[in-house]
Protein backbone atom coordinates (compact mmCIF):
# COMPACT_ATOMS: atom_id res chain seq x y z
CA UNK A 1 0.00 0.00 0.00
CA UNK A 2 3.23 2.48 0.57
CA UNK A 3 3.92 2.00 -2.59
CA UNK A 4 0.73 2.56 -4.17
CA UNK A 5 0.19 5.73 -2.75
CA UNK A 6 3.73 7.02 -3.19
CA UNK A 7 3.86 6.22 -6.73
CA UNK A 8 0.03 7.95 -6.95
CA UNK A 9 2.21 10.89 -5.13
CA UNK A 10 4.63 11.61 -7.50
CA UNK A 11 2.29 11.09 -10.37
CA UNK A 12 0.22 13.86 -9.12
CA UNK A 13 3.34 16.11 -8.36
CA UNK A 14 4.28 15.46 -12.09
CA UNK A 15 0.74 16.30 -13.20
CA UNK A 16 1.19 19.67 -11.23
CA UNK A 17 4.59 20.59 -12.40
CA UNK A 18 3.49 20.41 -16.23
CA UNK A 19 0.33 22.54 -15.59
CA UNK A 20 2.44 25.02 -14.25
CA UNK A 21 4.90 24.65 -17.35
CA UNK A 22 1.62 25.32 -19.20
CA UNK A 23 0.72 28.00 -18.19
CA UNK A 24 4.28 29.48 -17.42
CA UNK A 25 4.63 28.80 -21.23
CA UNK A 26 1.03 30.71 -21.90
CA UNK A 27 2.39 33.30 -20.13
CA UNK A 28 5.68 34.18 -21.70
CA UNK A 29 3.46 33.74 -25.20
CA UNK A 30 0.85 36.18 -24.53
CA UNK A 31 3.77 38.88 -23.09
CA UNK A 32 5.59 38.05 -26.19
CA UNK A 33 3.19 38.14 -28.42
CA UNK A 34 1.85 41.54 -27.01
CA UNK A 35 5.12 43.71 -27.15
CA UNK A 36 6.04 42.21 -30.29
CA UNK A 37 4.81 44.94 -31.79
CA UNK A 38 4.07 48.62 -30.29
CA UNK A 39 1.24 50.30 -31.27
CA UNK A 40 -0.98 53.14 -29.59
CA UNK A 41 -2.62 51.85 -26.38
CA UNK A 42 -5.82 51.80 -28.58
CA UNK A 43 -4.43 49.67 -30.97
CA UNK A 44 -3.36 46.79 -28.88
CA UNK A 45 -5.22 43.66 -29.50
CA UNK A 46 -7.57 43.53 -26.87
CA UNK A 47 -8.15 39.98 -26.76
CA UNK A 48 -4.81 40.02 -24.68
CA UNK A 49 -5.75 41.98 -21.81
CA UNK A 50 -8.31 41.30 -19.20
CA UNK A 51 -12.09 42.91 -19.28
CA UNK A 52 -11.19 45.45 -16.42
CA UNK A 53 -8.26 46.41 -18.64
CA UNK A 54 -10.64 46.47 -21.37
CA UNK A 55 -13.05 48.90 -20.23
CA UNK A 56 -10.54 51.57 -18.71
CA UNK A 57 -9.29 51.54 -22.36
CA UNK A 58 -12.35 51.84 -23.97
CA UNK A 59 -13.25 54.79 -21.72
CA UNK A 60 -10.03 56.56 -23.11
CA UNK A 61 -10.65 55.90 -26.45
CA UNK A 62 -13.86 57.94 -25.91
CA UNK A 63 -12.49 60.50 -23.75
CA UNK A 64 -9.78 60.97 -25.98
CA UNK A 65 -13.09 61.52 -29.50
CA UNK A 66 -14.75 63.49 -26.82
CA UNK A 67 -11.89 65.69 -26.15
CA UNK A 68 -11.25 66.02 -29.81
CA UNK A 69 -14.54 67.20 -30.55
CA UNK A 70 -14.74 69.60 -28.44
CA UNK A 71 -11.98 71.34 -29.82
CA UNK A 72 -12.95 70.74 -32.99
CA UNK A 73 -16.18 73.13 -31.70
CA UNK A 74 -14.39 75.39 -29.48
CA UNK A 75 -13.32 78.94 -30.80
CA UNK A 76 -9.81 77.80 -30.93
CA UNK A 77 -9.73 74.90 -33.09
CA UNK A 78 -6.08 75.12 -32.88
CA UNK A 79 -5.71 73.82 -29.21
CA UNK A 80 -4.37 70.09 -29.12
CA UNK A 81 -7.24 67.78 -27.27
CA UNK A 82 -6.59 65.45 -24.53
CA UNK A 83 -4.37 62.68 -25.72
CA UNK A 84 -2.65 59.60 -23.70
CA UNK A 85 0.96 59.87 -25.66
CA UNK A 86 3.35 57.61 -25.45
CA UNK A 87 3.58 53.80 -24.81
CA UNK A 88 1.45 53.44 -21.56
CA UNK A 89 2.17 49.45 -21.69
CA UNK A 90 5.88 49.98 -20.25
CA UNK A 91 7.62 52.42 -17.73
CA UNK A 92 9.67 54.74 -20.21
CA UNK A 93 7.45 56.98 -22.90
CA UNK A 94 9.01 55.64 -26.17
CA UNK A 95 8.36 52.00 -25.29
CA UNK A 96 11.14 48.75 -25.78
CA UNK A 97 12.81 47.83 -28.64
CA UNK A 98 12.69 44.68 -26.84
CA UNK A 99 11.95 42.70 -23.87
CA UNK A 100 13.20 39.81 -21.76
CA UNK A 101 11.00 37.58 -19.27
CA UNK A 102 13.06 37.26 -15.99
CA UNK A 103 10.80 35.26 -13.89
CA UNK A 104 7.24 34.44 -13.73
CA UNK A 105 5.22 33.51 -10.09
CA UNK A 106 2.22 31.87 -10.63
CA UNK A 107 -0.76 31.88 -7.42
CA UNK A 108 -4.12 30.70 -8.31
CA UNK A 109 -5.43 32.79 -11.61
CA UNK A 110 -3.10 35.37 -11.19
CA UNK A 111 0.77 35.78 -11.91
CA UNK A 112 3.67 38.46 -11.88
CA UNK A 113 5.80 38.59 -14.60
CA UNK A 114 9.41 40.64 -14.11
CA UNK A 115 10.42 41.61 -17.70
CA UNK A 116 13.20 43.77 -18.29
CA UNK A 117 12.88 45.51 -21.56
CA UNK A 118 15.55 47.37 -23.62
CA UNK A 119 15.17 50.80 -25.91
CA UNK A 120 18.13 51.27 -27.96
CA UNK A 121 16.95 53.43 -30.05
CA UNK A 122 18.79 56.11 -28.31
CA UNK A 123 21.40 55.07 -26.27
CA UNK A 124 21.02 51.54 -24.27
CA UNK A 125 17.71 52.15 -21.74
CA UNK A 126 17.45 49.43 -19.93
CA UNK A 127 14.63 48.96 -17.36
CA UNK A 128 12.23 46.00 -15.43
CA UNK A 129 8.36 45.92 -15.15
CA UNK A 130 5.88 43.67 -13.51
CA UNK A 131 3.29 42.86 -15.76
CA UNK A 132 -0.03 41.65 -13.88
CA UNK A 133 -1.71 38.30 -15.42
CA UNK A 134 -5.23 37.18 -14.71
CA UNK A 135 -6.81 34.01 -15.97
CA UNK A 136 -9.87 34.71 -17.46
CA UNK A 137 -10.13 31.74 -19.96
CA UNK A 138 -6.91 32.70 -21.05
CA UNK A 139 -4.35 34.47 -19.52
CA UNK A 140 -4.89 38.09 -19.73
CA UNK A 141 -2.81 41.07 -19.22
CA UNK A 142 -4.35 43.29 -15.92
CA UNK A 143 -2.02 45.91 -15.35
CA UNK A 144 1.61 47.21 -15.93
CA UNK A 145 3.30 48.19 -12.43
CA UNK A 146 6.43 50.45 -13.95
CA UNK A 147 9.53 49.94 -12.56
CA UNK A 148 11.23 52.97 -14.83
CA UNK A 149 12.00 55.86 -12.49
CA UNK A 150 9.82 58.38 -14.03
CA UNK A 151 8.35 61.00 -12.37
CA UNK A 152 5.67 61.84 -14.85
CA UNK A 153 3.94 59.02 -14.99
CA UNK A 154 1.86 57.90 -12.26
CA UNK A 155 3.09 54.08 -10.96
CA UNK A 156 0.90 51.47 -13.46
CA UNK A 157 -1.15 51.30 -16.23
CA UNK A 158 -4.14 51.44 -14.43
CA UNK A 159 -3.58 54.37 -12.51
CA UNK A 160 -2.57 56.30 -15.88
CA UNK A 161 -5.70 55.12 -17.93
CA UNK A 162 -7.72 56.12 -14.44
CA UNK A 163 -6.39 59.75 -13.83
CA UNK A 164 -7.00 60.49 -17.38
CA UNK A 165 -10.66 58.75 -17.08
CA UNK A 166 -10.97 61.14 -14.69
CA UNK A 167 -9.67 64.61 -16.49
CA UNK A 168 -12.40 67.02 -17.00
CA UNK A 169 -12.92 68.05 -20.33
Amino acid sequence: MKHVSTGLLCGVLVLLMACGNSDKKEISELINTCYAKREHYANVDKGLLSSDLVTLIKAAEQKEKDAAEQVAKSDSPTDKPLLIEGDIFTGLYEGPTSNEILETTIQDSTAIVKVRFTNNIEGNITWEDEIHVVKQGSWKIDNVVYGQENPSVLGNLKAVLTSFNQTEL
